[in-house]
């Protein structure tokens, strides 16, 4: 996968988790997506889509591949 191995050349840690596969892991996912506020910054693809990859970095997500915001958790 892309993003996984472009986060791995910045030297970012991650867990990878298949939320197409995993239903425990689509159902944490759906849940924090629904808390995009405040508390949440939900960074969304260009044609506000959901897409994939989901990346949560504990207070924000940032959905669909997007280097430069990736090269910003670096």
């Amino acid at each position: 996968m892309a993003t996984e191995e472009f986060l791995e050349e910045q030297g970012v840690e991650f867990e990878h988790k298949d939320i197409l596969k995993e239903e425990e892991s689509a159902r944490d996912m759906a849940d924090t997506l629904e808390s995009c506020d405040e508390n949440i910054e939900c960074d969304i693809t260009p044609e506000k889509k959901p897409a994939i990859p989901i990346i949560d970095t504990g207070d924000r997500l940032i959905i669909g591949f997007d280097k430069e915001e990736l090269r910003a958790l670096a």
